[in-house]
């Protein structure tokens, strides 16, 4: 009976906090390739952001080991690395319209250099692969700081930035791994560009996208490369009440050990 309370108290906590979550903060990787107006703060972009949103916005085409951008209090680390081996670092990547339509978010293996004429040092060296999630690629988003993130909505773009994920026929996916949990295939959105999750928001601290291609027997083709045109997240708050339910039960679980340990 005593943990049936517990596990009551607990999870009515919950429930009162997953209510009261603010409107979703929308991260829109596509605007902020193509220097348009976008919110918030980024830090670990290098190149300048020009008249971008507020002053404090790094946007344009580029790469970086890393980046962060905060809209609100919702705060994302972005990363990237080999499938199969996340000792090998990528880059998360901003690709712009190039004609064909926004694109978004993706992985770049090797950012630039001088050498490839008029190629800034954070845009994707020629022959890196490509700028998109691909074959051997993890595109990992973290809550900064241990934050729990609820993903209610993902915008895709495919490798030429349309919306068409069907391969002769065979709807593609990509696949997602949350926190420690199992890979998992999701349908990419054919047709359409996104998934509403709001029914069902995706809850975590750490989201890891790959393509198809690193889990099943397919060839690689425009419809299984993706990029993340844009996400909508909330935060997800702790309420104080909670911590100090922790804090009482601890409390009581330590005074409850002691005063066995007494009379033991």
């Amino acid at each position: 009976m005593k943990h049936q309370l517990v596990s009551s108290l607990v999870f009515s906590s919950l429930f009162v906090f997953s209510g009261s979550m603010a409107q979703a903060a929308l991260f829109d990787y596509a605007g902020l390739a193509d220097h348009q107006n976008v919110p918030g703060i980024t830090s670990g972009l290098p190149a300048a952001g020009g008249g971008v949103g507020q002053a404090n916005v790094t946007g344009g085409e580029q790469g970086s080991p890393a980046f962060k951008w905060i809209i609100d209090n919702v705060n994302i680390s972005h990363s990237a690395y080999q499938y199969g081996n996340e000792q090998i670092s990528y880059n998360p990547y901003l690709d712009s319209n190039d004609g064909n339509g926004p694109a978004g978010l993706g992985v770049c293996q090797i950012l630039g250099d001088h050498t490839q004429g008029n190629l800034t040092d954070n845009e994707c060296k020629s022959g890196s692969a490509d700028d998109n999630v691909t074959v051997t690629e993890v595109l990992q988003l973290t809550g900064t700081d241990g934050q729990i993130l609820s993903i209610d909505r993902i915008d895709f773009r495919n490798a030429i930035h349309g919306i068409d994920f069907n391969d002769g026929g065979r709807n593609t996916n990509f696949y997602l791994m949350i926190d420690s949990g199992d890979w998992n295939p999701i349908a990419l959105p054919d047709g359409t560009g996104f998934i509403d999750f709001s029914g069902s928001p995706l809850v975590g601290n750490m989201f890891k996208f790959a393509a198809e291609t690193n889990f099943l027997r397919v060839l690689e083709v425009n419809e299984n490369q993706f990029y993340i045109k844009s996400l909508s997240a909330n935060a997800v708050p702790i309420p104080s009440a909670f911590i100090l339910f922790a804090t009482g039960l601890g409390a009581l679980v330590g005074g409850r050990y002691l005063t066995n340990k007494r009379r033991g």
